[in-house]
């Protein structure tokens, strides 16, 4: 049997994958950016190609499977415990694989 496990805090873990079934969902906000969705794809993908469970991705807001979830991205339910970075409008920008912030170019910092 593989696991994969989410480590919440230091002495707390969740399991993703429980005997080769999902065991959590990947939850993301209703109107997600770009990056938001990209990284719910990649960890979905990888959990897969680990275990071979897929997990289900779910808009905050909608029907989620029951289980452990995995929150992604700025979502009204991080900000109702104090758990939340707004990000100005005017510095969203569309995100690019293999892209930092600095100069713009590829891998700087």
């Amino acid at each position: 049997m593989v696991a994969a496990t989410v480590f919440a805090r230091p002495s707390a873990a969740m399991d993703l994958v429980r005997e080769g079934k999902p065991a959590a969902a990947i939850v993301i906000p209703a109107q997600p950016l770009p990056v938001e969705s990209y990284a719910a794809e990649e960890l979905q993908y990888h959990v897969e190609s680990g275990t071979g469970a897929r997990l289900t991705i779910a808009s905050e807001g909608t029907t989620i499977p029951s289980g452990a979830r995995v929150y992604l991205g700025n979502r009204k339910a991080a900000e109702a415990v104090g758990l939340h970075r707004r990000v100005p409008a005017s510095s969203r920008r569309p995100w690019t694989p293999g892209r930092r912030s600095g100069d713009g170019q590829a891998g700087s910092t």
